[in-house]
C-alpha cells in the first residue's frame, strides 16, 4: 500500500514533530520569586473563574514562556512578560482585551477616512499601554526557570520553580 518512500517518510514524522514542537508555559514573577500556573489555572485566571486572594489589589508580573525543542533534550527559551491588574477580589482584570480592540478599530478607521490629518492618539495609547502593562524578561529569569523544562530526576537536587495551586 505504501512505497518505501512513503514509509521512511511516516517513520520520520514523530521525529520532525518533536523538533518543531513548542511549550508554552505561564509563570507569575512575586516578591518572592516565579510561580508557575498550571495551563488550566491561567486560563481560570483570564475566565475570572478563580481569584487569587493573595494578590489583591495588586499588578504583577506574568511571564510567557516559549520553549522550543530542538531535540530530545535540547530547546531554546523565548520569553515576553505582561503585567496583570488583580482586583480587590484577587481576580485578574480584563481590561487590556478590550483596550487592544479599541486601537484596531481605531487604525483602521483611521485607514478608511484617510486625508492628510493624522489622529496621533492611537500610536499615544498603544506606547502607554506597552509602558505600563508589558516588560521584556531578562535572561537571568529565563535561566532560573530553565529548570522547569529539564526532564531531571528531583532526587538530583535542582531546583525546581514552585507551582502556584489553585486556591481551595
Amino acid at each position: 500500500m505504501f512505497s518505501h518512500n512513503s514509509r521512511k517518510r511516516l517513520a520520520m514524522w514523530p521525529a520532525m514533530a518533536a523538533r518543531s514542537a513548542i511549550t508554552i508555559r505561564y509563570y507569575l514573577w512575586a516578591d518572592d520569586g516565579p510561580w508557575r500556573l498550571t495551563v488550566q489555572l491561567h486560563q481560570d485566571l483570564i475566565a475570572r473563574k478563580v481569584a487569587l486572594p493573595q494578590y489583591a489589589s495588586t499588578k504583577q508580573k506574568i511571564m510567557e514562556v516559549f520553549a522550543r525543542w530542538i531535540t530530545r533534550d535540547t530547546f531554546s527559551l523565548k520569553g515576553r512578560g505582561g503585567i496583570c491588574t488583580f482586583d480587590a477580589d484577587g481576580f485578574m482584570e480584563r481590561d487590556r482585551a478590550e483596550e487592544l480592540v479599541g486601537w484596531f478599530v481605531e487604525r483602521a478607521q483611521q485607514k478608511l477616512t484617510g486625508g492628510n490629518v493624522v489622529n496621533i492618539e492611537p500610536t499615544l495609547s498603544e506606547r502607554r499601554y506597552k509602558r505600563e502593562h508589558l516588560w521584556k524578561p531578562a535572561t537571568s529569569m529565563l535561566r532560573l526557570i530553565e529548570t522547569d523544562f529539564q526532564k531531571i530526576s528531583r532526587a538530583t537536587g535542582v531546583r525546581r520553580v514552585r507551582v502556584l495551586k489553585r486556591p481551595s
